[in-house]
């Protein structure tokens, strides 16, 4: 038995069996206009069956670059709002306990924002203009400028919330090595990286609908 969508030895299996020659004025062309099916059973026509799929097309049973492409802009958009909306709650979560919980979570956000949200926040403009120059899409399409304008919006919220991150996770360092630790601008910290994540959570789930309806504005 083959995988999924394969031959199944023992079965009979359709195999095309060139054309008869004969000739005409001088050369040769088929006896018919097609060439003739005929049924193999067993093993030989199974053998038979994958010989003929090694000289398939090109796209057939291939992955061709505008969808490997598409593949990786969707990926790295599920990325860039998964990995931001689960460290968020992480870190968000963690602002109860005691200051080694908090550096802990600190720390794991600000690697994973660099390790996830960075590269997906670098393929997703890249990716999706190979995308608009292949498909034929008009760049000035009213969803396409709204898209690009809050992507751009997500962008400049995020990268004073890194810093913020950043800033915290060193206060936090420092508290836990014994240093000084002023917790009232902490907490006015993680007040401004808290609203300034509002609006870019919100401007990415608007351009996830854009890029699926498509609108004709």
């Amino acid at each position: 038995m083959m995988g999924s969508g394969g031959p199944t030895i023992g079965t009979p299996t359709l195999i095309t069996k060139p054309a008869r020659i004969r000739s005409v004025s001088g050369g040769k062309v088929p006896a018919s206009g097609f060439d003739e099916p005929v049924v193999v059973s067993g093993l030989e026509g199974t053998l038979r069956s994958l010989a003929d799929r090694q000289h398939q097309p090109f796209g057939v049973g291939k992955i061709d670059s505008y969808s490997l492409i598409k593949t990786l802009h969707v990926l790295s958009a599920t990325i860039l709002f998964g990995t931001g909306l689960g460290i968020a709650f992480f870190f968000w979560s963690a602002g109860r306990s005691d200051d080694r919980a908090r550096l802990f979570a600190a720390r794991t956000t600000v690697r994973a924002d660099f390790l996830f949200t960075l590269p997906a926040v670098v393929l997703q403009p890249i990716t999706g203009a190979w995308l608009i120059s292949k498909s034929g899409i008009d760049p000035r399409a009213p969803w396409i400028m709204i898209s690009i304008a809050l992507y751009i919006l997500a962008g400049f919220c995020w990268l004073p919330v890194v810093w913020l991150q950043i800033k915290m996770k060193n206060m936090l360092e420092s508290s836990v090595a014994g240093g000084a630790f002023d917790r009232e601008a902490y907490e006015h910290l993680r007040k401004i990286w808290f609203l300034l994540g509002w609006p870019a959570f919100l401007g990415l789930i608007i351009v996830f609908w854009l890029m699926v309806a498509k609108p004709s504005w």
